[in-house]
């Protein structure tokens, strides 16, 4: 799959749109006049009088190119706010869908590839829910707080100091339920043994439903049949990783990655079990390292975040 800054991962796809700064406050108090940025300028530029110092707000330049400072590749998901797929997939269609921003270390992110018209300031990082945002982006090692913020200027999750690790695929995810933010941070090593596959399976359904992996034994049908669990269940919110051997079998989805291990949902009293389902994507990718480019290792990642009423999954992150 193709990435760019951000890439909706979910049945229906959803461009990342990406403000442009309005020029800096500079002389006459002239305020920026597009992205969360404005606001900040306008609060502070509230009852102020003119002066010749310009104003500009803080910002974090996130890196489009690894360097000896920015060594470390990470990426960060955002779920939507809906806690079902059709309440999900209606505030889409309707065109009612939000908007969000990224402070990092208590700054506006900005990208440092992406200036303004005119040259007049870098583009702030904009996203919408559902997205993947990093794929090649850089951050210095060590620890660093992400918070999100909406169009208003509200907060909706902080995170506390996580960890950047290098040679790692460090992955910070914010998960909505009942219409409230908490985030889980993922930091998977890259160092996988000969003949393994690294696995991590984080459960990001808000209905509630437990998943497990599973391993299967059947392979004549177009979805691996006579499976059984491997894990205890895991409920919404945790995660696991685990490595296991690479199988000879070819996986059997379309578009998968990981082969002989699965996943599945467990029934609850309205919705049924899944069938199994597959790690579609790729770590590795996601988060480029040139530490582990020679390696190639199998590192594989899923969230599923909606199922439809069969039980099938419907979206995920």
């Amino acid at each position: 799959m193709r990435f760019a800054k951000a890439t909706r991962r979910m049945d229906s796809t959803a461009a990342m749109t990406i403000s442009r700064l309005g020029a800096w406050c500079a002389r006459r108090c002239s305020i920026a006049s597009s992205g969360i940025i404005a606001l900040a300028l306008a609060s502070l530029g509230a009852g102020a009088s003119c002066s010749t110092t310009e104003v500009k707000p803080e910002t974090f330049r996130l890196a489009t190119t690894m360097s000896e400072t920015n060594r470390v590749s990470f990426a960060i998901t955002v779920s939507s706010p809906y806690d079902t797929f059709e309440a999900d997939q209606t505030a889409m269609s309707s065109g009612h869908y939000p908007t969000y921003f990224l402070r990092v270390d208590g700054k506006w992110a900005v990208y440092d590839d992406a200036p303004l018209d005119g040259g007049a300031g870098p583009a702030q990082v904009e996203f919408s829910p559902g997205t993947v945002l990093g794929s090649a982006l850089w951050m210095p090692e060590g620890g660093h707080t992400f918070e999100i913020v909406d169009q208003s200027g509200h907060s909706l999750a902080q995170s506390e100091s996580v960890a950047l690790v290098a040679g790692h695929a460090n992955r910070l995810v914010f998960l909505a339920r009942g219409g409230v933010y908490s985030y889980r941070f993922l930091s998977v090593g890259l160092d996988v043994p000969a003949g393994a596959q690294r696995v991590t399976l984080l459960n990001a359904l808000p209905t509630g439903q437990a998943v497990e992996f599973i391993t299967c034994t059947d392979f004549a049908s177009t979805t691996a049949q006579n499976c059984t669990a491997v894990s205890d269940p895991i409920a919404y919110g945790e995660v696991s990783t685990r490595d296991v051997p690479l199988a000879a079998e070819e996986p059997r989805h379309a578009g998968s990655t990981a082969s002989g291990i699965y996943f599945r949902t467990l029934p609850t009293a309205t919705l049924p079990a899944s069938e199994a389902e597959t790690f579609t994507f790729d770590l590795t990718a996601q988060n480029p390292d040139p530490s582990a480019a020679a390696a190639s290792p199998a590192v594989y990642f899923i969230a599923p975040r909606y199922t439809h009423p069969n039980g099938r999954i419907a979206g995920a992150l």
